[in-house]
């Protein structure tokens, strides 16, 4: 019964065959991260274990020099072996000296557990922001209410992206008998949407659970930065700095609306990338031939890791998706950058202790670190 009453609304209501694809979407931009500026590297793979110990002297470094740009020691670009892919970017603000320190992770991994952990320690935040919702809490281990996150948090409530002028003209055109029935759509789609989405991210996390490491989950750095924040004395609170997944799923349909041409925007989405994941997926075969070789949640992760670790052609799949599905890079990516580099500004106006003793930490995909980087330059006015 559930899949007719689907299948009839995705044949009537287009717009809702969008939301279906932007699960994949939305747990494929959650799964890993892009970047193609230049930044520092902090590589935690096997063989660069021994020099972890090296961020604590990176950071006394830079505490003894006084600048206010990205640039930690020697800058570089981020190396095509290094497979983890992890940045970190930090940032001074030079009319307060508040200091942020952008953690960029690649999900699903060990090594970035282990970075995270090991710069929350080191740095002491004043405050850790993570990339989740509170509805997202659940799925690493928390009540969704936070009752246990054992700090206080905040959320990124009453953050809202500025008004681009399709938003504005859309609000002029609001037509007062069509609009409430979109609206219906929309959220009872992202409701479905958000259950699809749920299920693909506990799938995967039975897929990848170890009794050995309860982190290597969907989100395990999350919990790392969580729980490592609350063994540090100097660190306040948690900022739950990402806006609810639905709110997304609905936005991206909405811009797709948007557009008037729903099924063209969908068959682009699902066309944007075909020849980048049919290629991933090919060499994934060749590598296991055996059907029994991997479970259909171990293929997932290895086509996502396989595409995740080439740091060119995880480039080009979201300038790929950007140029083609702007509707889907503004919704996910760009909209997402704003809110969580005005969390931390907020974090300056409203914590209690000077701001040249706050320090935020913010973990967050690879993905999102060019972004929130460029709207905390434009907002603290640092130039390069």
């Amino acid at each position: 019964e559930k899949i007719v009453r689907i299948l009839i609304i995705m044949r009537y209501f287009p717009s809702f065959s969008i939301l279906l694809s932007l699960c994949f979407l939305f747990f494929f931009v959650g799964s890993f991260g892009f970047t193609t500026q230049k930044v520092i590297t902090l590589s935690c793979s096997q063989k660069q274990q021994k020099n972890i110990g090296g961020v604590n002297k990176l950071f006394s470094q830079q505490e003894s020099q006084s600048t206010t740009t990205t640039t930690i020691t020697d800058t570089k670009e981020v190396e095509d072996d290094d497979e983890e892919g992890n940045t970190v970017v930090r940032l001074t603000n030079p009319s307060n000296g508040m200091m942020c320190t952008l953690v960029g992770t690649a999900h699903l991994s060990k090594a970035s557990n282990d970075q995270v952990r090991e710069i929350i320690t080191t740095v002491r935040p004043s405050a850790v922001l993570v990339e989740l919702d509170i509805t997202r809490l659940e799925r690493i281990g928390f009540k969704e209410s936070g009752e246990d996150l054992g700090l206080p948090f905040v959320t990124c409530e009453g953050i809202l992206p500025p008004l681009e002028d399709d938003d504005k003209v859309a609000l002029e055109n609001q037509s007062w008998w069509w609009q409430p029935i979109e609206n219906f759509v929309l959220d009872s789609g992202s409701n479905i949407a958000r259950q699809f989405l749920t299920q693909m991210y506990n799938t995967l996390a039975n897929e990848m659970s170890n009794d050995d490491d309860d982190y290597l989950i969907p989100g395990g750095e999350f919990k790392v930065a969580i729980e490592t924040a609350r063994d540090i004395t100097e660190c306040q609170r948690v900022i739950l700095g990402d806006r609810e997944s639905m709110t997304t799923l609905r936005r991206g349909a909405e811009l797709a609306v948007r557009t008037g041409n729903v099924m063209e925007v969908f068959n682009k989405l699902g066309k944007v990338n075909e020849e980048e994941f049919k290629a991933a997926t090919e060499e994934i075969k060749k590598e296991y031939p055996g059907e029994d070789d991997l479970t259909d949640g171990e293929f997932t992760v290895k086509v996502v890791e396989r595409l995740k670790s080439d740091k060119t052609r995880r480039a080009k799949l979201f300038d790929n998706l950007k140029k083609q599905v702007p509707e889907f890079s503004r919704a996910f990516l760009q909209e997402r950058d704003y809110i969580m580099a005005e969390c931390i500004n907020r974090e300056n106006k409203e914590n209690n202790i000077e701001a040249k003793q706050q320090h935020v930490v913010a973990v967050v995909g690879l993905a999102h670190v060019p972004g929130i980087t460029k709207n905390l330059k434009q907002s603290w006015n640092i130039v390069e």
